[in-house]
């Protein structure tokens, strides 16, 4: 059973986009790809066409930021990523990983940089696989960071957990959330990427100060598991699907 837990020092605890691909003018040949190993990929993104609300400054470094989050987690350590504030466009440069040999690979990189992987907290659970009718707590712009991290259990055994740090909005909404959870005889908050579940801690008692920490139950997580989702959560939200204008090898 996961569940979060109620962190050391705050007052926390519980147990446990779509995508945009257009056809994009390029001007790598697939047999240039048999050198990614050593060449550079250039791909710039833009906000798509029909996106009507306003885009703000914040809103580009948030896709600055996420790009850069879902890079290191993709492995890839060397890059630059650069915004133009005016076009709403992000230019990212980066080497692939080494065992990218082929045009599909580097488009599967480049599908999850732009897709908006919607990262989000649901009151409940669902068996079936649909979300729709869980009410919605948080989203992934209300969590600040998740860590795998160890946890002594006494002097010569611990196990691995998943720490979570939310901003002002998310530890109000939390709060709020496992209040009135904790008093339902273990109420579930499911974590939803997308259309798929990812997680679904029980509550066992109020959160309060930002922090929570999501444990495998008796046994754990392995630190692989731990590490697992805390990366789904990092992955976070962009706050609209990006359009790949272009990419190339350089």
């Amino acid at each position: 059973m996961v569940i979060f837990l109620l962190v050391t020092g705050c007052n926390s605890g519980i147990s446990d986009g779509q995508d945009v691909i257009d056809t994009p003018e390029h001007s790598t040949s697939v047999s240039e790809f048999g050198e990614v190993g050593y060449k550079r990929i250039e791909a710039v993104f833009s906000s798509p066409a029909d996106y009507s609300e306003e885009i703000t400054r914040d809103d580009m470094e948030t896709v600055k930021s996420v790009i850069e989050s879902r890079l290191v987690l993709l492995g890839i350590n060397d890059y630059e990523v650069r915004i133009d504030y005016s076009a709403f466009r992000v230019d990212v440069e980066f080497k692939p990983p080494s065992d990218i040999d082929s045009e599909d690979g580097l488009k599967k990189i480049l599908t999850d940089l732009s897709e908006m992987a919607l990262l989000t907290f649901r009151e409940g659970e669902s068996h079936s696989g649909d979300s729709s009718n869980l009410p919605i707590i948080l989203a992934g712009k209300d969590i600040k960071k998740a860590n795998a991290i160890y946890e002594p259990l006494n002097e010569h055994n611990g196990s691995f957990a998943v720490s979570l740090e939310f901003n002002d909005s998310g530890a109000e909404a939390f709060e709020e959330a496992t209040t009135r959870l904790s008093s339902q005889n273990y109420g579930v908050i499911s974590i939803w990427l997308d259309d798929t579940l990812i997680s679904a801690p029980k509550v066992t008692n109020p959160i309060t100060g930002g922090f929570a920490t999501i444990t495998g139950g008796g046994s754990g997580f392995t630190l692989e598991e731990a590490t697992s989702l805390a990366n789904k959560i990092n992955l976070g939200s962009l706050p609209f699907v990006l359009t790949i204008e272009s990419y190339e090898a350089i």
